[in-house]
């Protein structure tokens, strides 16, 4: 198996496990009635937010899973260099390079 069929893999994966916990959350009443109950300045407003986050990284995937069908990843959307496998491994959703992100 190659490197990209991996790493399209482990995207898949990745995306699946995001899809099922954001079906548990939305699912839960629990936080709509923490909302109701304390309000958003509530610090047990913690639920939503963590669902916008799960929306947030979904899409990120979901863009770097458009890229792989594309052909696009691993190629820095900035400079058009080559994403080091290293940075990809710590985030695959990544679109910059270590020198791009200014890491580099």
């Amino acid at each position: 198996m190659t490197d990209l069929m991996e790493r399209q893999q482990a995207l898949r994966a990745r995306r699946r496990d995001l899809i099922n916990r954001l079906r548990e959350t939305r699912l839960s009443a629990e936080p709509r009635r923490q909302i109701r109950e304390h309000g958003a300045g509530s610090p047990t407003f913690g639920p939503a937010l963590s669902t916008q986050g799960t929306v947030r990284q979904l899409r990120r995937l979901q863009a770097a899973l458009d890229r792989v069908a594309d052909g696009r990843y691993g190629i820095c959307m900035q400079c058009g260099g080559q994403i080091s496998a290293a940075r990809l491994n710590a985030d695959p959703s990544t679109t910059l390079c270590a020198s791009c992100k200014g890491e580099g």
